[in-house]
């Protein structure tokens, strides 16, 4: 058998190297390296037991009989290891690790390295208790939190090795004597706060060569030879699934220290998701979980999740012959605060304004480089283990706090009076990348949305502070210009009642301000609020914003806030079913954008005017509004314009059935939009396109337009229009005979719909999946879905193409089922809400898709303030 075979025979415990090396003679193993040898060797009996005496053997000759040093040091007899109170959950692995990292050759200085109560002790003395047999004279542990003098250090060891002072020899050198000729493994615990005493470690086991050290510390010791393993937090569920919380690392525990203060407690499906939440919000913290298990003596979980909100407050009563600095979690926070430099506190305690990650960039704006050794105070934090640090999305380092020792920062600044400050300038910052991605979105570019995307946390926590009731008006006018700046990204990812939430709150604690500065911050977040409300189909609403933000630019005289509030309300009146009061604000917006020269101003008014006319019926006339514009911007070689109106005039034909007209005008704006590179009016493009080569019956070719399109939407990140490709992808699946395609691609569409509150585009699909239906021989469900969209739509679909397709799945399922069984079955679909349409739609289909329906948006939750929709929920 080769190196490398029995290597993997030992399963991982050993490397080819190590067998090398024992083979050569080269060092002295550990004794559970030779057991693990004898494992894969498959040795039992007289044959194991000879090869591990002869490393008994091997040992005795190459240091020769143990002799005391030159003046001896009389020992006493030392204890055992301290037996925990408490068996270990969890850290099979990272036990395993250790044991394993100390049983590399050359390896004798490990440090467990982590944030207050993560466990680093409890660790420290599972593995000296596995490493029992590995070392001839065993174990020792010295606990060296008592101590806060580096210079009793040697002392301290002594007193745990009981070796005893002699006078004329220092004791550190009696210590050296004493353990020169041991093979022991030296346990360490609590190294932080005597650092300064590190440098014996090394003296020592560079003296010792039996001898190991396991250390335990808050920070490196910085030591040669070192090897620092970093003690992360439990394991927390990885699924909502009750099989999967209950197995987790983090809910065993809890589990146990809760049965521990209350017999009857037990883990069941009903209290594992609360105790699942309570180990997240406690981040995974040992310590952290088990303060909070004490409480169940008078708190359920779900109580207890509750009182949560102030960890620091609740996590306090721990057992009374445990340490201080164990008993309460701020206990053990303040020990490692008082661990760090004054200029290190600072900085810690102003990161604590960061929700979740952040970036070098993120800090310094924060931090706003006021000391020069700043940069060396945020360094040093991840050392005391009080700041994570892992990767971003593009490869930068990305840094984050544990939630619960966030909280404590938080509380740390408020302290020291630097809140405002820091707020502000954590605001500012994120201000600053809204707009740098309102400007990237602008030109078109790429992925201009992800930032704000990784940032989301911390945008809601710069918008809660901004919307605080007694604040500046500089701050209100922060929030509000942040509010207003989100606009699209909330619109294209698919946030509208968030948003609307977020603009309400700011506006509503700006009411009472008297800066004068405010006016136009506030007037662009009516607007801002009016375009959303009108995106969740909330009408009443919209107008009300849109009314009050043209009485402010009427006053100002700002025609270009005019026009922008004037349209809103025709648009809004359009959708709403008010025709008769759309043509007059409309006509006065399109005066101000000619008056402006605002060719997307005018467009849009021409868009709204167009739809009315073919709302009244006059088709002919609506196109004609198109072509009147089309034509400004070809005498005026506005490439972009053009691309814009042939689909606009193309996508309006198609709808009124005339395919060859339609066709022509989508081709040359999908080759428009190709020559000037914009992914965005490429891919509305190829989606108008695809729709007309659907009705056209080319379902091949509809297939890849729109395949092409929903691969450009994801790209571009934009949720409505991957939705709409989804369901023409659906429609053209059944077209082609696929009836298990076009099922996945109208559920993923649908819930994609529900997740955007769109109404009208649920409303198609589910009249999508009514025909998959009707295909498969399920016409009582077919009924039901028509009737759905019937109640839920004020009828069929208004557009032609669409009204066809509606009216042949109807027919057929009256043709199957009669017309007393299909009045019934229309009937309880015309009785349910839009949720329960879309839940249908979505639970009654026996099909995998890919992606769950969201949940639906919660007033007040954490993701920050919801609006109330009558959209799909």
């Amino acid at each position: 058998m080769t190196q490398e075979q029995l290597a993997e025979a030992a399963g991982g415990s050993l490397s080819a190297n190590t067998i090398g090396n024992i083979e050569r003679g080269k060092g002295r193993p550990y004794r559970h390296t030779l057991e693990s040898l004898c494992d894969a060797l498959g040795l039992v009996g007289e044959e194991r037991e000879g090869l591990l005496a002869a490393r008994v053997s091997a040992t005795r000759a190459e240091t020769g009989p143990t002799a005391p040093p030159a003046d001896p040091i009389p020992s006493v007899s030392a204890p055992a290891l301290p037996t925990p109170a408490t068996p270990l959950i969890g850290r099979r692995r990272e036990a395993d690790e250790v044991a394993a990292l100390l049983g590399r050759p050359g390896v004798r200085l490990v440090t467990l390295t982590g944030t207050g109560g993560t466990g680093k002790t409890r660790l420290a003395l599972e593995v000296a208790s596995l490493l029992s047999g590995a070392y001839r004279d065993g174990s020792r542990f010295v606990d060296l939190s008592p101590i806060g003098d580096p210079e009793l250090v040697p002392s301290a060891v002594a007193g745990a090795l009981g070796v005893k002072e002699q006078a004329g020899i220092p004791l550190a050198d009696g210590l050296t004597g004493y353990l020169r000729g041991k093979e022991l493994l030296l346990v360490l615990d609590n190294l932080e706060q005597v650092l300064p005493a590190a440098p014996l470690i090394g003296r020592i086991l560079s003296s010792c060569p039996g001898l190991a050290v396991l250390a335990t510390s808050r920070v490196s010791l910085h030591l040669y030879g070192e090897y620092e393993y970093r003690v992360p937090p439990l394991a927390l569920p990885q699924s909502s699934d009750p099989e999967a919380i209950l197995s987790s690392e983090a809910v065993r525990l809890f589990g146990d220290r809760a049965k521990a203060v209350r017999s009857g407690f037990d883990l069941t499906a009903e209290n594992a998701p609360a105790v699942a939440e309570i180990c997240r919000r406690l981040d995974g913290l040992p310590l952290a979980i088990e303060l909070a298990a004490a409480r169940v003596r008078i708190f359920p979980p779900d109580a207890l999740l509750v009182r949560l909100s102030s960890r620091l407050g609740t996590l306090t009563g721990g057992a009374r012959d445990l340490p201080e600095r164990q008993r309460t979690l701020r206990a053990a926070l303040d020990w490692s605060f008082e661990l760090l430099r004054p200029e290190e506190r600072r900085v810690f305690a102003r990161l604590g304004v960061f929700a979740s990650g952040f970036d070098l960039e993120a800090a310094g704006a924060v931090l706003d480089h006021r000391e020069a050794d700043s940069l060396d105070a945020f360094c040093a934090l991840p050392e005391h283990g009080l700041l994570e640090v892992g990767e971003g999305e593009s490869g930068e380092p990305r840094f984050r706090m544990l939630e619960t020792v966030r909280e404590y920062a938080l509380a740390r600044l408020v302290e020291a009076g630097e809140d405002e400050e820091a707020r502000r300038c954590h605001t500012e910052h994120y201000l600053e990348l809204a707009d740098a991605a309102e400007r990237r979105r602008s030109d078109g570019e790429r992925g201009w949305w992800e930032p704000l995307e990784a940032e989301r946390d911390n945008l809601r926590a710069a918008l809660s502070w901004a919307s605080e009731a007694g604040g500046s008006g500089y701050r209100f006018a922060v929030g509000l210009r942040l509010g207003t700046a989100l606009l699209r990204f909330w619109k294209v990812r698919g946030y509208p009642s968030e948003g609307l939430g977020w603009l309400e709150a700011l506006l509503a604690a700006a009411e009472g301000s008297e800066d004068p500065e405010l006016w136009q911050p506030r007037a662009r977040a009516l607007l801002a609020a009016g375009d959303l409300a009108f995106r969740l189909e909330e009408f009443r609403r919209a107008l009300l914003r849109y009314a009050e933000v043209l009485e402010v630019y009427r006053s100002v005289g700002d025609e270009t806030g005019m026009a922008r509030a004037l349209l809103g309300m025709g648009n809004v009146r359009l959708a709403a079913g008010d025709a008769a009061g759309v043509e007059r604000p409309v006509r006065e917006a399109l005066a101000l954008f000619r008056a402006l020269e605002d060719a997307e101003g005018e467009s849009d008014a021409l868009r709204c005017l167009g739809n009315l006319a073919e709302r009244r019926g006059d088709a002919a006339g609506a196109v004609a509004l198109g072509e009147e514009l089309l034509s400004v911007c070809r005498d005026a070689g506005d490439a972009r314009g053009v691309a814009i109106l042939t689909r606009d005039i193309g996508a309006r034909l198609r709808d009124q059935g005339e395919l060859a007209r339609a066709g022509a005008l989508l081709e040359e704006s999908v080759a428009l939009a190709r020559s000037i590179g914009h992914d965005g009016l490429l891919g509305r493009a190829l989606h108008e396109l695809g729709e007309a080569a659907l009705l056209s019956g080319h379902h091949t070719r509809a297939m890849a337009l729109q395949e092409e399109s929903l691969a450009l939407s994801r790209r571009e990140g934009h949720k409505l229009f991957e939705a709409q490709s989804l369901t023409i992808l659906g429609h053209a699946a059944r077209g082609l005979g696929e009836t298990d395609r076009a099922t996945r691609f109208f559920l993923e569409s649908l819930a994609l719909f529900r997740e955007l509150e769109q109404r009208w585009g649920a409303m198609l699909c589910l009249a999508g999946l009514a025909g998959v239906a009707a295909d498969s021989g399920q016409f009582g469900r077919a009924a039901r879905l028509l009737g759905a969209v019937e109640a839920n739509n004020d009828g069929p679909p208004v557009i032609p193409a669409h009204r066809a397709e509606y009216e042949r799945t109807a027919a057929a399922a009256r043709s199957a089922l009669g017309d007393a069984e299909w009045a019934a079955a229309r009937m309880e679909g015309r009785g349910m809400s839009i949720g329960e349409a879309v839940a249908y739609g979505l639970d009654g289909a026996t099909l995998e898709y890919r992606g769950a329906p969201p949940a639906p948006p919660t007033p007040g939750a954490s993701a920050g303030p919801q609006a109330t929709s009558a959209s799909v929920p």
